[in-house]
C-alpha cells in the first residue's frame, strides 16, 4: 500500500544509532498511550456526566486526542516501516479534526467566558447551599404543616363525631326523660320537644313542625303565659316557676307545672326552655285524697263515739270533734302534739291511760271493753267503755294506737233496772218450770185414765157395743194419744227455749246417717234414696242439733210417703260467710203463698188426714237454730218437693271458747 518500497524508514535515515532511536520510540509510545488514556477518561467522564454542556466540543477534543495519539504510534511505526502515506493521511485527518475543533471552539468561547469563575461558583454554591437549606426547611415545614393538617383533620373528624355522639346522647337522654321538655323561640315557635312531650300531648313530628306554642296553651292561660314570656325577655337571667294547662291533640286538658328560663347567645335570648311535669293525675289524686280526708272526717265526726289516735310516745295525733269537745278543746286540730298531762283528767286517770297505752304499744295486743269513770272538761264524771288497738304500718311495725270510747253512763244507770228485770225473768222461768212439771205430770194422768178406761171399755163391753160405740171408743183413744204427743212436743219446744247450751264439734253427716237408718228400719218396705254429704262439721249444741235434724228428716220422710220412690238429700253450700246446710226431698212440697205460716206453732199446710203431725216441729227447729244465732228458711212447690236451709255461725267456736 502507498508504494512502501519506494521509501526508506526513518531509522535508516538516522543510521539506526541505538541511543538516538530509543528516544523517539519511548517518547512517542508513552505519548500515544497517554493520549489514548486521556481520550478514554474523557469518554468515561462524558458517560458519567451527561449534563455537561458543550458535549460536541468535548467529543472533538476526544477525536483530536485520539488522532494525536495515533500520530505518535504512527511515528513509532515509521521508524522501521516507511508508511508515510499512512502517516500523512492520519495527519490530514488530524488537521481536519483540529480545524473542526477550532471552528467549533470559536462560537463557544464567548459562552465559556460567561461561565462563572471559581469565586463566583463558590458564591453560587453558598447561595445554592443556603437555598437548599431553605428548601429543606420549607419541605420540613411543609411536612410538619401536612402532619398538622392531618392531625387537625383527624381531630376535627373525631371532635365532630364526638359532638354528633353527644348530640345523639343528649337527644336520647331528653327522650328518655319523663319530664315534658320543649324549646320555644322568643316569637313563640316550637323549636324542640322530647318524646314524653309528644306522648303526653299526642302530637307527632309532623304536627310539631312549624307549630306555635299558643296552639297548646289553654285559652284561659294565654294572658298569664304572655305575662311570663314578657318577664323572661325583660330579665333573661330569671328562672320562673309556672303552673298552667295544655290542650292535647284529642282535646284533653293536661295540667303541667315546672320552670321556664332563657337560652342566651351573646347576651341575647334565642330560646325559652320549658321543663314541665304532667301533674294531671297528681292533682286529681290530691283532690280525691282531700275529698276522702274530708269524708273521713265527716264519718269520724258523725259516729256517736269518742275517737282519738296516738303515736308510739302516747302523743295525740288526732281525734274527732266529739272527743275534742269532751276534752274541752276548740277543735280536733288542737289536740295534735298534746299529751294526757295537758288534758283535764285526774292524776289517777292519766296514770291509768298511760299504763293501758304502754301495754298496747309494747305487746301489740288490743285492750277491749275497758270500763271506768272519766272526768270531762266541765268537771262531770261520765261512765266510759274504751277499746284501744295497735296501729301497724305496711311492714307490721306498731306506729301508734287507736282509741274508741263509748258513753255508757245511761247503761250504768239502767243497770239496776236490768238487774230487776233479770230477777223477774228468773221468777218467770221458775213459774214456767212449775207449769212444765204440771203439764208433764198433772195433764198426763187424766190422759192415761181416758186411754186406759176406753181400752177397758172395748175389751170388757165390746160385745155389747155396736159399731158406732166402738168407733167412738177408738176415736177417744186416738185423740188421747194425739194429746199426749202434743204435750210431748210442747215440752220439747219449751226445753229447746230454756235448755243450757253445751257446744261441741258435731259431725252432722254421721248424725243424719244415724237418723236415716232409724227411719229406714221403721219402714223397710219404702224405696228411698239417701244422699248424705260427708264430714259436715259444726260447732253447736249436740241435743239441739239432733232435735233439728230429727224434725227435718221426719218431715222429709213423712211428705214423701205417698211416692213409690223417694229421694232425700243432706248437703252443704260453702260460701264466704257461714256455710248453708240443707235437707231436700222430692215429696208433696208446699205452696209458697203460705210460707209465712210454715214455722208458726200449731200451723199446718196439710190436713191431719193427709199427713199426721202436731204443727210444732218446724217451730221447734226455728227456735233451736235461733238459739245458735243462725237462720232457717225453706223453698218448695206443690208436688215438687221442699228444701229446708239453716246456718250455724262460724264464729261460735271462738265465742264459746
Amino acid at each position: 500500500m502507498f508504494h512502501q518500497l519506494m521509501y526508506v524508514p526513518q531509522g535508516e535515515c538516522a543510521l539506526w544509532p541505538t541511543n538516538l532511536m530509543s528516544l523517539p520510540l519511548i517518547a512517542d509510545t508513552l505519548m500515544g498511550i497517554a493520549y489514548y488514556a486521556i481520550a478514554c477518561s474523557l469518554i468515561y467522564f462524558l458517560q458519567k456526566r451527561k449534563d455537561i454542556p458543550f458535549t460536541s466540543i468535548f467529543l472533538l477534543f476526544v477525536a483530536f486526542i485520539v488522532v494525536g495519539g495515533t500520530n505518535h504510534f504512527i511515528d513509532v511505526w515509521t521508524l522501521w516501516h516507511p508508511d508515510y502515506w499512512l502517516s500523512g493521511t492520519v495527519k490530514v485527518i488530524t488537521a481536519g479534526i483540529v480545524v473542526s475543533t477550532a471552528l467549533q471552539l470559536i462560537p463557544v468561547i464567548p459562552q465559556v467566558l460567561d461561565l462563572p469563575s471559581p469565586a463566583h461558583l463558590e458564591q453560587i454554591n453558598q447561595q445554592l447551599q443556603q437555598l437548599q437549606q431553605e428548601i429543606s426547611e420549607r419541605k420540613q415545614a411543609e411536612q410538619q404543616l401536612q402532619q398538622l393538617n392531618q392531625f387537625l383533620g383527624l381531630n376535627l373528624r373525631e371532635r365532630t363525631a364526638a359532638l354528633v355522639k353527644q348530640e345523639i346522647q343528649l337527644h336520647a337522654f331528653l327522650d328518655n326523660a319523663t319530664d315534658l321538655i320543649q324549646s320555644v323561640s322568643p316569637e313563640g315557635k316550637i323549636l324542640f320537644v322530647n318524646q314524653a312531650w309528644k306522648t303526653t300531648l299526642g302530637y307527632n313530628d309532623a304536627d310539631v313542625d312549624q307549630m306555635s306554642v299558643s296552639r297548646i296553651i289553654h285559652p284561659d292561660e294565654i294572658a298569664c303565659f304572655q305575662s311570663v314570656i314578657q318577664q323572661l325577655l325583660t330579665t333573661p337571667g330569671d328562672v320562673i316557676a309556672v303552673e298552667t294547662k295544655f290542650i292535647a291533640k284529642d282535646g284533653r286538658e293536661i295540667l303541667v307545672e315546672g320552670n321556664i328560663n332563657c337560652q342566651l347567645e351573646n347576651g341575647q335570648p334565642v330560646a325559652l326552655r320549658w321543663i314541665l311535669n304532667d301533674v294531671t293525675q297528681y292533682k286529681k289524686a290530691t283532690e280525691e285524697l282531700q275529698n276522702s280526708k274530708l269524708f273521713l272526717e265527716l264519718i269520724l265526726n258523725t259516729i256517736p263515739l269518742y275517737i282519738f289516735w296516738k303515736d308510739q310516745e302516747s302523743v295525740y295525733q288526732g281525734c274527732n270533734e266529739r272527743w275534742a269537745t269532751m276534752a274541752g278543746l276548740a277543735s280536733s286540730e288542737q289536740v295534735v302534739g298534746m299529751t294526757d298531762q295537758q288534758l283535764p283528767w285526774t292524776d289517777d286517770e292519766r296514770e291509768w291511760y298511760l299504763r293501758c297505752d304502754r301495754k298496747v304499744l309494747t305487746t301489740g295486743q288490743s285492750l277491749l271493753n275497758i270500763q271506768g269513770q272519766q272526768t270531762q272538761a266541765d268537771g262531770q264524771q261520765k261512765w266510759r267503755q274504751a277499746n284501744k288497738v295497735p296501729i301497724r304500718d305496711a311492714t307490721g311495725q306498731i306506729v301508734g294506737l287507736l282509741g274508741i270510747i263509748a258513753d255508757i253512763t245511761k247503761r250504768q244507770h239502767t243497770g239496776g233496772q236490768l238487774q230487776q228485770y233479770t230477777s223477774q225473768l228468773e221468777v218467770a222461768n221458775q213459774e214456767l218450770e212449775a207449769f212444765t212439771y204440771s203439764v208433764s205430770h198433772d195433764l198426763r194422768a187424766p190422759l192415761r185414765a181416758i186411754n186406759g178406761f176406753s181400752q177397758a171399755l172395748l175389751e170388757d163391753y165390746g160385745d155389747t157395743l155396736d159399731e158406732t160405740g166402738k168407733d167412738y171408743c177408738n176415736r177417744i183413744r186416738k185423740n188421747a194419744s194425739r194429746m199426749g204427743l202434743l204435750i210431748d212436743n210442747l215440752l220439747t219446744l219449751s226445753r229447746v227455749a230454756r235448755a243450757a247450751m253445751h257446744y261441741v264439734t258435731i259431725n252432722l253427716s254421721d248424725l243424719v246417717q244415724e237418723l236415716a237408718s232409724e227411719l229406714q228400719t221403721s219402714a223397710p218396705h219404702r224405696s228411698v234414696e239417701w244422699i248424705i254429704a260427708p264430714d259436715a262439721l259444726v260447732y253447736a249444741d249436740a241435743n239441739l242439733m239432733r232435735i233439728v235434724l230429727n224434725n227435718l228428716l221426719q218431715n222429709a220422710w213423712k211428705f214423701t210417703s205417698y211416692h213409690p220412690t223417694a229421694r232425700i238429700e243432706f248437703g252443704v253450700l260453702q260460701q264466704d260467710e257461714d256455710p248453708i246446710y240443707f235437707i231436700q226431698d222430692d215429696g208433696a212440697g208446699f205452696d209458697l203463698a203460705y210460707i209465712q205460716m210454715l214455722f208458726r206453732v200449731f200451723q199446718r199446710l196439710h190436713t191431719i188426714h193427709e199427713f199426721p203431725g202436731t204443727g210444732i216441729g218446724l217451730a221447734t227447729v226455728e227456735r233451736a237454730i235461733h238459739r245458735h244465732g243462725g237462720k232457717v228458711w225453706a223453698e218448695g212447690a206443690v208436688e215438687q218437693g221442699a228444701t229446708f236451709y239453716f246456718t250455724i255461725p262460724k264464729y261460735l267456736h271462738s265465742v264459746a271458747t
